[in-house]
């Protein structure tokens, strides 16, 4: 889109020019990583080959960039407007937030939160994978077990039923 292109060019070639392109890296590299945000150590010298790397900048350059450029520079006005645009698109493709909450989700949330804190926080996927598919086996024995114990019940009442019919005949 616009922002690979155009934007973020500009916006490299303007900070090249205040001297402030290793500054920006450096606060880009202090972003808090974020599922399914791509993290960026060196923004100013990287190569970008897809739109999501583009969009994922756009979505932290603000908060990196706006002390590195002059208070009212027109770059700052026209990323903030773009970011605006992005949000509105956002919108309009997964509709406002009051049409939906989160508390249908909550009880897998929890259960994800804690497999996730079972990890070394390393190959987090894999690892959340293999606790998951142990949790639905455990499950399972345990409906199993669940099962047989109340079929065992029943034959235990059918068979002292049948035992004080047979010690008091009617």
């Amino acid at each position: 889109g616009n922002f690979g292109k155009h934007l973020f060019p500009l916006t490299i070639e303007v900070l090249g020019y205040l001297a402030k392109k290793g500054k920006y890296s450096q606060n880009m590299n202090m972003v808090p990583l974020w599922p399914n945000l791509n993290h960026f150590q060196a923004i100013t010298t990287m190569e970008f080959s897809d739109g999501q790397s583009y969009f994922d900048a756009l979505k932290c350059m603000l908060p990196c960039i706006v002390q590195l450029l002059p208070a009212n520079s027109p770059l700052i006005h026209c990323l903030r407007a773009y970011a605006c645009i992005q949000l509105i698109a956002d919108i309009i493709h997964k509709g406002s937030t009051i049409n939906y909450n989160t508390r249908v989700g909550e009880g897998f949330q929890q259960e994800v939160k804690q497999a996730y804190h079972l990890t070394n926080y390393k190959n987090v996927d894999e690892q959340m994978t293999r606790i998951d598919e142990n949790q639905e086996a455990i499950a399972h024995i345990r409906m199993t077990i669940d099962a047989y114990e109340k079929e065992l019940k029943g034959r235990n009442a059918e068979a002292e039923e049948e035992k004080k019919a047979l010690q008091y005949p009617s």
